[in-house]
């Protein structure tokens, strides 16, 4: 994922000096980027990228083969009470900004986690709960049948690779009978990042999603290939007969998702 891009203006008013036993630290409390979830960050370090132009010893030696500098870093400049201000506005300056330490483990410190489970038919209406919550906020009941479907993604044009990898998820039923629900593991914040637009409900292409109006704003946030997350869905099929008749629907015309689905245990 690219870097994200940020003004200059934008990162020094946006910081806050907190002062504490080990010296002074600079927190971001702007939102970075327009991605609400990405808040209140630490500025760790500066630097600045190197110009064409000549270079004197000592720091010649030190950066020849760099194309970045360091300018300004939290544990040298900012423990000597030197605050980051970048004078020089004709140069571009890279940021390396830290997260609070909960932020490895959930979207939130008081419910750790990465998993989160859409009750789009929830009778008192749809909602998103998330990390350990889950387990005392969705409602309880005796899973009947799990079902194991594999597809491969729908594409303009597949590679080798992608005629060789399926993607896998379980679908459960449910001794109500009212609906069921499809369980994924997938990219960190892919569904944050990609505008709440999920495979499993028919309104994936329409400009503001049913999912992506009830995920809370910590959960938008660019997605991470290095990092994976468990998404429950409560979907409409109430059977997977009526699940075939859905993915059936998708494999096929403009609007296809899936290519061949295989519905391999029960």
């Amino acid at each position: 994922r690219a870097s994200l891009p940020i003004t200059m203006t934008e990162l020094l008013t946006s910081l806050t000096r907190v002062n504490g036993d080990d010296g002074p630290r600079y927190i971001f409390n702007g939102v970075l980027n327009g991605w609400p979830s990405l808040r209140h960050f630490e500025l760790i370090e500066i630097d600045k990228k190197r110009s064409l132009g000549p270079l004197h010893p000592p720091d010649y030696f030190h950066t020849i083969r760099q194309t970045w500098t360091k300018y300004w870093r939290a544990d040298k400049e900012g423990k000597e009470g030197i605050s980051p201000a970048i004078r020089d506005r004709n140069k571009v300056y890279r940021a390396k900004l830290r997260g609070a330490p909960w932020t490895s483990l959930g979207w939130s410190p008081d419910s750790p986690g990465f998993l989160f489970w859409f009750e789009a038919l929830r009778p008192e209406g749809p909602r998103v709960v998330y990390g350990k919550n889950t387990v005392k906020e969705v409602g309880d009941d005796l899973c009947t049948m799990v079902h194991m479907i594999s597809h491969r993604y729908a594409t303009a044009h597949e590679s080798p690779k992608d005629k060789l990898t399926y993607h896998s998820i379980v679908f459960l039923e449910w001794e109500h009978g009212k609906y069921c629900t499809v369980v994924e593991g997938a990219f960190l914040n892919g569904i944050g990042g990609y505008k709440g637009r999920s495979n499993w409900y028919d309104d994936k292409d329409e400009e503001v999603t049913a999912l992506y109006k009830t995920l809370p704003a910590e959960m938008v946030s660019p997605w991470l290939t290095t990092a994976a997350e468990l998404r429950c869905y409560d979907v409409e099929a109430k059977n997977l007969d009526e699940m075939k008749a859905f993915i059936d629907k998708y494999t096929s015309g403009p609007q296809k998702r899936f290519i061949d689905p295989r519905y391999t245990f029960s």
